[in-house]
């Protein structure tokens, strides 16, 4: 079984990998094209986009085993990063106030595929080393507004609410009493990004981001029973973004 979820681990890495890669070499023939100038038609379009994230930064609570009422004995987790990949289509579109003043504005619909690399776990006097990676994957409703612009760049701030799957390996291998048992969750999630694109074309842009996900924890069930905290991921990435 163990086996079965480490090659299914290495698999999807690999691939998250080439995604990473091949995104990155298209962003870098994208970017060395001459510079483009924005004009109205392309700020209320259609899109469909394609990025890749590196996780800097992941970090989340537990796992927290309970031996049965009164016995709860707390842990923690330590992350080293790994990979997400996303693809949205979406509406951007313009909108006036009273006055007259206009606000440029984006609203998407992004699906998420990432892993997170787990090295170690603690708990009460249990300290282990893994080796074994955490499956993320979420649909998010993303809403930007533009919060800058040249003739050939702009800048996007915006939150995403979404639903999430949760998917913590089984680790009982790594303990005498077999305490660290799999576990999936299906709930809400949250993001923020910071989003900034240039125009290549007439109908595609390249970008960059910088986002904070939270996706929520899991309890295994059982006696003993193993609750892992929420995740939360900070990813640098980049993508493609082409109109009709």
């Amino acid at each position: 079984m163990n086996n079965h979820l480490n090659t299914t681990s290495v698999d999807k890495s690999n691939t998250v990998r080439k995604s990473i890669i091949a995104l990155a070499t298209a962003a870098v023939l994208l970017a060395g094209t001459k510079p483009v100038k924005g004009h109205p038609s392309q700020e209320c379009n259609w899109y469909l986009s394609a990025g890749a994230q590196e996780i800097v930064s992941a970090k989340g609570s537990g796992p927290d085993i309970d031996f049965g009422s009164p016995v709860l004995v707390t842990g923690s987790s330590s992350y080293d990063g790994h990979h997400l990949v996303n693809m949205a289509v979406g509406r951007e579109f313009t909108v006036c106030d009273k006055a007259g003043r206009s606000s440029h504005l984006r609203l998407e619909l992004e699906y998420v595929d990432g892993i997170v690399g787990r090295k170690a776990v603690t708990s009460g006097v249990l300290n282990r080393s893994l080796d074994d990676k955490v499956d993320l994957r979420a649909l998010f409703l993303n809403g930007f507004i533009r919060i800058a612009k040249t003739d050939n760049f702009r800048l996007w701030f915006g939150p995403g609410i979404g639903y999430a799957w949760t998917n913590v390996p089984d680790a009982s291998y790594a303990t005498p009493c077999g305490c660290l048992k799999g576990a999936k969750s299906e709930s809400l999630a949250l993001q923020l990004k910071l989003q900034g694109e240039k125009m290549v074309s007439g109908n595609s842009s390249i970008f960059g981001e910088v986002g904070y996900a939270n996706f929520r924890g899991a309890n295994s069930g059982g006696v003993p029973s193993a609750h892992y905290g929420d995740v939360g991921v900070t990813g640098i990435g980049l993508g493609i973004i082409t109109r009709f």
